[in-house]
């Protein structure tokens, strides 16, 4: 895979969550995880911050009603 065809992908993957949420990066590293060890950690890392932000939504949103 050619260095700019991997860079936008990277950017779906961090991009893509304003209109997928966790979807677009767990899809990006799925696919691309084998092809590309830039991808591989792009992927990564996009998924590892994008689940750890619903984490603390869920977290949130459960305190909101406990502490209100």
């Amino acid at each position: 895979m050619r260095p700019d065809e991997e860079k936008l992908w990277a950017i779906g993957a961090h991009l893509g969550p304003v209109l997928l949420g966790f979807v677009a990066p767990l899809v990006v590293w799925l696919v691309f995880r084998d092809r590309s060890e830039f991808l591989n950690r792009q992927g990564k890392e996009a998924l590892n911050f994008q689940l750890t932000v619903l984490i603390g939504y869920v977290v949130s949103f459960v305190l909101v009603f406990v502490l209100i």
